[in-house]
């Protein structure tokens, strides 16, 4: 049976303190993702809806970011994720999700940030929406 996978992805992220355009108008800004941040992906496919969590980010990263002439707002910088440290709260899910993802073959799940839609207050949860670069098990 084929698994088809559609993914969304949120970071907890820390030390942000961007709250709009004027902040980095004339300078770039770093997004800092510390050590211990979570992962939450939700998800499913054609048999069910699933979420996974990676609970503890392993390391720190840092998202670069800036305006281009027209004011859009651009990202840069990759974050590569053990797909090992999925966990769907059900170890089958888990499996299957390793398994689609070729953990064996790609251990790693690439994800880089090229654009936000906007930026809103950071200092109460909220969603973004920007575009990201994701590579599969090889493929982006």
């Amino acid at each position: 049976m084929k698994t088809i996978l559609i993914l969304l992805l949120a970071f907890t992220l820390t030390s942000l303190k961007i709250v709009d355009k004027t902040d980095f108008k004339n300078r770039s800004t770093k997004w800092l993702i510390s050590e211990n941040s979570s992962l939450i992906v939700n998800g499913s496919t054609n048999i069910s809806k699933f979420s996974c969590t990676i609970l503890r980010y392993p390391k720190t990263d840092t998202i670069q970011i800036s305006l281009d002439k027209t004011n859009n707002i651009l990202l840069s910088g990759t974050v590569n994720i053990e797909v090992k440290n999925f966990d769907c709260n059900n170890y089958m899910m888990t499996k299957e999700l390793r398994k689609t993802l070729k953990e064996n073959e790609f251990p790693y799940l690439h994800i880089k940030f090229i654009s936000l839609k906007e930026i809103t207050n950071i200092t109460q949860k909220s969603n973004m929406k920007g575009v990201v670069e994701i590579e599969i098990a090889g493929v982006a």
